[in-house]
């Protein structure tokens, strides 16, 4: 334990492409270690009276992605992006107007550096920062939108198909080239059998993604 973090620790730790490790926190900031798990650096925040809305922000923690800089990106809550340096230790903080406060999900880092950001519902769900139009693009087809206050994550495959699980409507395809859903799995319909509560998706290799559900086992 380390003095003044909230009991509160998220249960998605990130590891960097040199090996060290991100902890975030609800309501706490977060913390970084290197690969011997020797903190570094602790990026903690404690509220009082004279706090910002920023501030607030900054205590609830939900995510991170590598770009292909090495910069890291960080998700928080109401629509808050900060980027970290990890040898400076400096953070450059935005509140994006197009996030609308919405809470971030889940930040992935496609193949040619691109950030993609899965939001919580009822906002639009899926977002891409295009790296090189430098703007942010909402997706509106979102299987997510005004289906309550519903979370959803990400998986980019090496192919950059954009996998979003989410938590009681199954899991999609996105085809970032076309920009429109193209495939969908849910409400057990077979031949997949894929339930709508899906708790985890990762890639199990090249050709096959394993899906978690909350009460239906696992698929391939």
């Amino acid at each position: 334990p380390t003095k003044g973090i909230a009991s509160f620790i998220s249960k998605r730790p990130f590891e960097t492409s040199s090996g060290d490790i991100l902890i975030s926190t609800v309501y706490g900031g977060w913390l970084h270690y290197d690969n011997h798990f020797k903190l570094r650096r602790s990026h903690t925040v404690a509220l009082n009276h004279a706090s910002s809305y920023m501030d607030t922000c900054k205590t609830i923690v939900t995510s991170f992605a590598e770009d292909k800089k090495g910069k890291i990106w960080i998700g928080h809550g109401k629509g808050l992006v900060g980027i970290y340096d990890c040898e400076t230790g400096s953070i450059k903080y935005s509140l994006v107007p197009e996030f609308k406060r919405a809470k971030i999900s889940d930040i992935q880092c496609d193949t040619m550096g691109n950030m993609w950001f899965a939001l919580r519902a009822p906002r639009n769900n899926l977002v891409k920062w295009d790296i090189n139009k430098q703007k942010y693009i909402i997706y509106n087809d979102s299987l997510l939108v005004d289906r309550g206050a519903e979370e959803s994550f990400l998986m980019i495959t090496k192919q950059n198909a954009i996998w979003v699980q989410t938590s009681n409507n199954g899991v999609y395809r996105f085809d970032p080239v076309h920009e429109k859903i193209a495939e969908i799995y849910r409400g057990e319909q077979p031949p997949f059998n894929i339930p709508d509560a899906v708790q985890g998706i990762s890639s199990f290799n090249d050709s096959v993604i394993a899906i978690a559900s909350f009460a239906k086992g696992f698929f391939l």
